[in-house]
C-alpha cells in the first residue's frame, strides 16, 4: 500500500447474519476512491472504486459512509501512518450553550457549520444540581458557584461534541472572552452573553478537559449516567433534519425558521440510523410511497438531527392556523397538524409552487432529499418523538 493512502477499521452490520462484520478500508486521497478487504477471510470485498457523494471531509474515525447500499462505520485507524496524519485533524472539543442562550441555537449551529468543525453529537439536556457541581468541579469553593449552579439548572442546556483541526481553540475563539463586554464584537458571548458569569457559553480549555467533558455528556458506555434529555414526550410532534440537509449546513437556518414560526424546540439529538431502524421508522410508507427505499437509504446515509417540537404560540398567517381541537390532549394533535403545514408538501417542487414559505420549499431538493421528515398523523406525534429520543438512545 502506498504510504500516502489512509487505512481504517470499518464495521458493517450484516442484517442476514445479525452480526457486525469488520473490514479494512483503504482510502485513496488523490482519487477519492476506496477499497475494502475482509481480514477474517483475507478476501477483497470491494476493488478500488468511487463512492457516490463521498467527500474527503467524510474520512475520520466515527464517520459513517454508505458503500454499495451498506452503512460502514470507521471505528479505528488501521495503521500508525493514518493515525499520525489524521490525529490533528480529528481533535475533539466540548461546547455548551447555557439556558439563557439556548433560544439562539439556530444561530450557533449556523456559525459552527461555517467553520471546519463537524458536529459529532448534540443534545438538549437537563442538568441536576449534583451534575453541575461535578461538571464544574474545578470551581469548588468559589463564591460564584452557587449562582452558576442555579443558572445552569434553570432550563435545558445544549451540549455539543465538535471535531476538527484545532477544535478546542476554534470553538474558544468563536465564543470569545469570558466577559462579554471584553469579547470581540462578532463572538457569541459578545452577541448573546449578559455578564462575566452569565456569558451564555462554555468551551473546553484543552484536549484533556475536552475528553472528560465529552465523556460526561456522551459516554461510550453507561449512557444512562449522562444528563437526561430535556424531551417532554407530551403535546409534541417529531421533526428530523435529514442527513443531506444536515451535511449541507442547513440545520441552523431550519431551526431559525421553526422558531420564527412560533414553535418551540424542547428536544434535540444527533442520531445515526442503521438500515434496520431506518426501515422501521419509515415502515408506514412501505408500499405507499414509490420513494420508500430511497427514503430509507437517505435516512441511514449519515447523521441527522431529531427535534421535539412544541408550541406556546403560533405566528403563522391566519390562513395557516389549525383551529384548536377538543381532543383533550393538550394541543398535541394540533401541533402535529400545524407543524406539518409549516413543513409543506412532500415534494419540494410542489411546495415551491403552493407553499413557497414552507420549510421544504426553502430547503428541499427533491422528494427524497426534501430536507425534513415530520409526523404526518396527529396520533403519532408522541410515538415518533419517543422512538427518536428513547429507542434510538438505547
Amino acid at each position: 500500500m502506498d504510504c500516502t493512502n489512509l487505512a481504517f477499521e470499518a464495521d458493517w452490520f450484516d442484517e442476514e447474519s445479525g452480526l457486525n462484520r469488520t473490514f479494512k478500508m483503504i482510502y485513496f486521497p488523490e482519487s477519492n476512491m476506496v477499497q475494502l478487504f475482509e481480514p477474517r477471510t483475507n478476501k477483497m470485498f470491494l476493488k478500488k472504486s468511487s463512492v457516490a457523494g463521498l467527500k474527503p471531509s467524510d474520512i475520520y474515525v466515527g464517520s459513517e459512509i454508505t458503500i454499495l447500499s451498506r452503512q460502514f462505520r470507521l471505528k479505528a485507524f488501521a495503521d500508525e501512518y493514518t493515525r499520525r496524519v489524521l490525529d490533528c485533524q480529528n481533535e475533539r472539543t466540548f461546547a455548551m450553550v447555557q439556558p439563557d442562550c439556548v433560544r439562539q441555537m439556530g444561530t450557533v449551529f449556523a456559525e459552527i457549520q461555517k467553520t471546519n468543525l463537524r458536529i459529532r453529537a448534540a443534545t438538549l439536556a437537563m442538568m441536576t444540581e449534583a451534575q453541575v457541581l461535578e461538571f464544574y468541579r474545578e470551581h469548588t469553593g468559589k463564591p460564584f458557584l452557587p449562582a452558576l449552579v442555579q443558572h445552569v439548572t434553570s432550563g435545558p442546556v445544549l451540549a455539543l461534541q465538535l471535531q476538527g483541526e484545532g477544535a478546542v481553540q476554534t470553538w474558544r475563539c468563536m465564543i470569545g472572552d469570558m466577559d462579554p463586554a471584553e469579547a470581540e464584537p462578532d463572538t457569541l458571548r459578545a452577541r448573546f452573553g449578559k455578564n462575566k458569569m452569565l456569558n451564555g457559553f462554555h468551551g473546553s480549555k484543552n484536549k484533556e478537559e475536552a475528553l472528560r467533558e465529552i465523556e460526561f455528556f456522551f459516554p461510550e458506555k453507561n449512557r444512562h449516567l449522562a444528563p437526561p434529555s430535556a424531551v417532554l414526550l407530551s403535546s409534541c410532534t417529531c421533526c428530523i433534519v435529514k442527513p443531506q440537509a444536515f451535511i449541507d449546513g442547513k440545520l441552523g437556518p431550519i431551526i431559525n425558521s421553526i422558531h420564527e414560526a412560533g414553535f418551540e424546540i424542547s428536544g434535540l439529538e444527533v442520531l445515526r440510523f442503521d438500515r434496520v431502524k431506518a426501515a422501521e421508522f419509515h415502515e408506514v410508507y412501505n408500499g405507499v410511497l414509490y420513494e420508500y427505499s430511497d427514503m430509507v437509504a437517505q435516512l441511514q446515509s449519515g447523521p441527522c438531527v431529531a427535534l421535539e417540537i412544541t408550541w406556546p404560540k403560533l405566528k403563522l398567517p391566519v390562513v395557516d392556523r389549525i383551529p384548536p381541537s377538543n381532543s383533550g390532549d393538550g394541543g398535541g394533535k394540533d401541533v402535529v397538524l400545524a407543524f406539518r403545514t409549516l413543513v409543506g408538501p412532500f415534494d419540494p417542487e410542489l411546495a415551491r409552487k403552493l407553499r413557497p414559505h414552507s420549510l421544504r420549499a426553502k430547503f428541499g431538493k427533491d422528494k427524497v432529499l426534501n430536507a425534513i421528515h415530520c409526523t404526518d398523523l396527529p396520533e403519532d406525534g408522541v410515538l415518533e418523538v419517543e422512538y427518536c429520543f428513547t429507542v434510538m438512545r438505547k
